[in-house]
């Protein structure tokens, strides 16, 4: 269930959408969509605010509570654990740049407790009508002892730099071609890729 809406005060637009629904699973990749493992739901809040002062920039906040099912099957998980995630944004767009950045908490209170962290940059600048060029830094900081993300692939200390370049060749498509470097706990790793993509 989502609640959502906007309005125009005197300092700026405000917008917000708050959500009540199924929460994690007993494990990482599980999908609760009829069903809930316990009787708690989660809850989240976010908003942004846009000050008519300062015109294509913008911040907010979200704020997020869950409680995680018991997995006795694995150790450490004999008991539920809390999850609190709390996080913030900002950006600032006009004709030519577009500039966002983002950071995450995420807390597990399960005898182990310590804050992941995680986050991005990216700038881009409109070279021309269609053509947009981009980097972005990624960032992960994982507390070791975290019975939940415990063994779980691709939850390390990461950072990644990524550049890229975006054509619009269409109102409804894109083109993007994007180059990625990565290091990380266990390794480190370089990528490339091409994608096209489509809006209805």
């Amino acid at each position: 269930m989502e609640l959502s809406g906007s309005f125009n005060p005197s300092l700026g637009n405000l917008s917000y959408v708050g959500d009540v629904a199924n929460g994690r699973g007993k494990t990482a990749d599980e999908v609760q969509l009829i069903k809930d493992d316990n009787n708690n739901k989660q809850v989240s809040f976010m908003f942004t605010l846009e000050p008519k002062v300062l015109g294509g920039f913008g911040f907010g906040a979200n704020i997020l509570y869950d409680v995680i099912p018991s997995n006795p099957g694995v150790a450490g998980r004999t008991n539920e654990i809390d999850e609190t995630i709390g996080g913030a944004h900002a950006f600032y767009i006009d004709e030519h740049i577009e500039s966002i950045a983002e950071v995450q908490l995420i807390n597990h209170h399960s005898g182990a407790d310590g804050f992941h962290k995680g986050g991005y940059v990216q700038f881009a600048y409109k070279l021309f009508k269609n053509i947009k060029p981009y980097y972005r830094f990624d960032f992960l900081r994982t507390e070791s002892g975290d019975a939940f993300f415990r063994g779980l692939a691709g939850v390390e200390n990461t950072d990644s730099h990524s550049l890229g370049i975006r054509y619009d060749w269409m109102p409804f498509a894109a083109i993007k071609l994007e180059y990625r470097h990565a290091d990380s706990t266990a390794n480190n790793s370089n990528a490339g890729t091409a994608q096209i993509s489509f809006a209805f």
